[in-house]
């Protein structure tokens, strides 16, 4: 085989007669293998595999590592070690990729002697930079191999009969490591929650990125999970020994470069306590601006102009994870001004803002919202933030807050704009103080944004306008699909932006409400006062390419721009 690879690198090469034969007789000298011997003629990994090629030894692989079903028995923090890649063909056939030929005869023996794999293998080589491709494509499923072995270690642990000093520590020191891997590789992937769910017989654990939720990995014995469980409480300063009523608590991890604050919620469910921990980085709870959160210029006036009212009430509307908090901070930032005193109310409070007298709610020692508000108003403000109104108590105090000449920034949990004005009504609220004190609502969702690198352009189909019930007159107009690339760790999406809509109380409006007009016609009043709806909205960004055709529609139901049927 030798001479087929020497005269394979004087052909393709072009190496000199001369240097290969005196490469040659050391080479044999040395008893050197055909790789050691190419890797000393200088060929580059990629010229290598090559010659295994050329020369009939291995052939080159030469299709999509994205699609390959993995051969579970090996695990992947050992395919990553070894640079391989050992997939399913087909029933009772491998196949093993390797960046190494050399090392065919050492990894086949790995495989069916460490790994008693009795399926018939067959191999050939991957280049190196095909191989790191597929190693960022799972890297996340890489990490949590990592975390499952510290899981067996765990395990190990845990059964034995004999429990000295040093295995409590060592026993200690796993639990340690393996929650601190679940936390870390949260805050890596850009994470906003961490879920540990139990289940009946397995504990998931999912990363919200995004706003979707991402499987990371599970632990298999509850016995760890449940020390993971204790080392959270412990960290959280929760009471490790309630296991039966829910707990919330906080974090505060410190490194060289930032402080991640961690909000933690355990609730017990039938499989065990759920928990659920929210992360806020100090890039995660920076305040940005309103253009920085997507709004446009004339929203952006229209708010301005609202914020700018001595007295009244401005409510942010939307569901949970709805950027109510974000949008809250940056109008807060915008009217920080010396002459003004400000104060806020939140549960917890989600970004510190310098000039503002900020202050948390703590239900189990009784400071709620409304006593917390009342409180509050003795403080001499001008402007207060309330995190939320959640009942008719504190919706009234608001009220006579926004009365007595008190500026009242708010959010409600409400579904568009409209229905804020109805979910004040069905608190118990009355309809003339609704009317008088709300000056404006925002309601608001947030879409993620397709990756600027490796979107593809589309143009709308027949079969699209059918399945995302999309308005006719867009067919064959340009948009943009998710493709997937290193950038944006192969999902398509990068980031999330603003979709809102801005309902502004005109005195016709208001007159609306004290006759108890229905919602519908009260939308229909907006409209024409100018408030453009969440779904134009939407569908401007579509158009615009800085979203999908997909995630409109699962925000809405439909890709309608309701501005063209007019």
């Amino acid at each position: 085989m030798y001479t087929d690879i020497f005269n394979w690198a004087e052909k393709e090469l072009k190496f000199d007669k001369g240097k290969i034969k005196n490469m040659k007789d050391i080479m044999l000298n040395q008893k050197y293998s055909e790789y050691k011997a190419l890797e000393k003629m200088g060929c580059t990994q990629e010229q290598i595999v090559q010659a295994y090629k050329d020369v009939g030894m291995l052939d080159v692989f030469n299709g999509s590592t994205s699609s390959l079903n993995l051969l579970k028995r090996i695990p992947m923090n050992v395919m990553v070690e070894k640079k391989i890649i050992v997939h399913v063909k087909s029933k009772g056939k491998a196949e093993v990729l390797l960046v190494n030929p050399k090392l065919k005869l050492e990894i086949e023996d790995m495989i069916t002697e460490e790994y008693r794999i009795t399926d018939k293998l067959s191999f050939l080589a991957i280049l190196e930079k095909d191989f790191e491709s597929w190693v960022k494509d799972n890297i996340s499923y890489i990490k949590s191999d990592q975390m499952n072995n510290l899981v067996e270690t765990l395990k190990e642990e845990s059964a034995e009969d004999e429990i000295i000093e040093e295995e409590e520590e060592a026993d200690e020191n796993t639990v340690i490591g393996l929650t601190e891997n679940i936390i870390k590789n949260g805050v890596n992937l850009k994470a906003s929650d961490i879920h540990i769910q139990p289940e009946e017989n397995t504990v998931r654990i999912r990363y919200r990125i995004d706003g979707a939720l991402k499987y990371h990995g599970e632990i298999n014995e509850k016995s760890v999970y449940k020390k993971i469980v204790n080392r959270i409480k412990v960290m959280a300063k929760m009471d490790s020994n309630n296991t039966r009523t829910p707990q919330s608590g906080k974090i505060r991890l410190k490194s060289k470069d930032e402080v991640i604050d961690i909000r933690v919620s355990i609730s017990p469910k039938v499989n065990g306590e759920n928990v659920v921990m929210r992360i806020l980085t100090s890039e995660n709870s920076q305040i940005r601006t309103l253009e920085e959160l997507g709004m446009t210029p004339d929203l952006i006036e229209k708010l301005r102009r609202m914020a700018d009212k001595t007295s009244g009430i401005i409510i942010v509307s939307g569901p949970t994870g709805s950027g109510k908090s974000s949008t809250l901070a940056a109008l807060t930032s915008e009217i920080n001004t010396p002459e003004k005193k400000i104060s806020t109310i939140e549960n917890p409070v989600e970004y510190r803002i310098d000039g503002v007298v900020q202050a948390e709610i703590n239900e189990a020692q009784g400071l709620t919202f409304a006593n917390t508000l009342r409180e509050e108003l003795r403080q001499d403000p001008d402007v207060i933030l309330i995190g939320e109104i959640r009942d008719k108590e504190t919706a009234q105090i608001a009220m006579e807050a926004s009365d007595t000449g008190h500026l009242i920034l708010t959010t409600l949990h409400t579904g568009d704009a409209v229905s804020s004005l109805d979910r004040l009504v069905r608190l118990g609220i009355d309809r003339y103080l609704v009317a008088d004190n709300i000056i404006g609502v925002i309601g608001q969702n947030l879409i993620r944004k397709l990756c600027p690198l490796c979107k593809k352009e589309h143009l709308v189909t027949n079969k699209d306008i059918i399945t995302f019930r999309m308005d006719e007159n867009m067919l064959g107009s340009k948009v943009y699909k998710p493709v997937g690339c290193d950038h944006c760790n192969k999902i398509g999406y990068l980031g999330r932006t603003i979709v809102l809509e801005i309902l502004e109380m005109t005195p016709d409006m208001k007159e609306a409400v004290h006759r108890e007009v229905s919602k519908a016609e009260i939308e229909e009043m907006a409209i024409k006062n100018g408030m453009v709806k969440k779904i134009n909205f939407a569908v401007d960004l579509v158009k615009q390419g800085i979203t999908s055709v997909e995630e409109v529609y699962k925000l809405y139901g439909g890709v309608t721009d309701e501005k063209s049927n007019d």
